[in-house]
């Protein structure tokens, strides 16, 4: 390969990252495939058209790409990480806690892979190695607000509603405009029997996203439970209108940054 050529892959490179940093994770392809066609072993390359095919959902095809970055780069962090997050969309977890285990033996601060770690032990049932790898991504992160819920989530896996409810605590303090977060501590609350609690907290995940007809539904259950079954009549029927006007949502075109 010449000089020229090793120039030429670079600039259509360039160029390829300038839309992929814009969200034009198509057009990016199209620029790391040319790059790719002159310089065959240009392991960037190969990590960036794999991010762009993650981000537009062809985990698959985010696999093979981020191995051929592996290959030519074997010292790539970022490439295990990226393919142990293309894996966990694939439902491929045991492969994603392997590529994130390579990950964290090169970069072992990574709060984030630490806590993507304990989401893929988590989705196999494995909820006591998940906290650990919750309570090492908030060692490393004291303010890493989804840590604190996923371990929350894990804790609530194992019926043990009291370090739930600490987490989502936590969580909220972190931030305290989510109301993803108020859901997952009314569920908790639902648990222990604390249905006041659990209606005031889905009470206000509903003001901060009134359009979300899952909380409704989900209050509706609490009403029933405390007795109210016009109130969660009420919710049943605002939750079918909700969902009504709601148009059916296809696989996002974005993903998460990797």
């Amino acid at each position: 390969m010449t000089a020229q050529e090793v120039r030429d892959a670079e600039i259509l490179y360039n160029r390829g990252q300038e839309f992929l940093q814009e969200g034009r994770c198509r057009e990016a392809i199209l620029l790391f495939n040319e790059a790719l066609y002159i310089h065959v072993k240009f392991a960037l390359a190969y990590y960036n058209r794999g991010v762009a095919q993650f981000r537009l959902n062809n985990s698959a095809e985010a696999v093979a790409d981020m191995t051929k970055a592996i290959e030519l780069s074997p010292q790539n962090a970022r490439a295990y990480r990226s393919r142990g997050m293309a894996y966990a969309a694939m439902g491929e977890y045991q492969k994603a806690v392997d590529d994130y285990t390579h990950a964290l033996a090169m970069a072992p601060n990574h709060a984030k892979t630490i806590r993507n770690r304990g989401i893929a032990h988590a989705s196999m049932g494995k909820f006591e190695e998940a906290i650990e790898d919750f309570t090492d991504a908030i060692e490393h992160d004291s303010k890493h607000v989804k840590a604190f819920w996923n371990r929350g989530m894990a804790y609530s896996s194992l019926g043990q509603f009291d370090l739930a409810l600490a987490d989502y605590n936590m969580a909220l303090l972190l931030t305290p405009d989510d109301p993803h977060l108020y859901q997952l501590r009314a569920r908790c609350y639902a648990a222990t029997g604390e249905y006041s609690w659990a209606i005031a907290d889905y009470t206000k995940a509903i003001t901060l996203k009134p359009n979300d007809p899952h909380a409704y539904l989900r209050r509706a259950g609490v009403l029933d439970l405390k007795g109210d079954a016009d109130g969660a009549k009420v919710d049943r029927q605002f939750a079918q209108q909700l969902a009504r006007r709601q148009p059916r949502s296809g696989p996002s075109g974005d993903k998460s940054k990797i």
